[in-house]
């Protein structure tokens, strides 16, 4: 999707660009479909600051868009073990919240 795509005044950046920054709605994408596919290592893909720098700039909502597979890579350290977890629970507090506000139709699952 381009940017022209967008509604008027939306901002397209990366996470680093728009530290200190917020906006009614934050779309995040985790970039990769899976773990041959990442595009730096695990400590940077899933660091817990730039996961944390993303969501919090959401006054009202926040999407991350990642794909299923990311929640299964395959980790040699602790360290990273620690890193995905965060990705995995994310996932696991988002579906709580949406199994109790949204109707079942409109439920996305990862």
């Amino acid at each position: 999707m381009s940017s022209s795509a967008l509604p008027k005044g939306a901002r397209v950046g990366t996470v680093d660009k728009f530290q200190g920054q917020e906006a009614h709605v934050v779309i995040m994408s985790m970039a990769t479909s899976n773990a041959d596919y990442l595009p730096r290592d695990i400590e940077f893909l899933f660091s817990k600051n730039r996961l944390n720098v993303a969501i919090s700039r959401a006054k009202a909502l926040a999407i991350l868009v990642a794909s299923p597979d990311l929640l299964t890579v395959p980790c040699s350290k602790p360290e990273q073990m620690a890193l995905v977890n965060t990705l995995c629970a994310l996932v696991h507090y988002s579906g709580r919240i949406a199994s109790r506000e949204m109707p079942a139709s409109a439920r996305v699952v990862a």
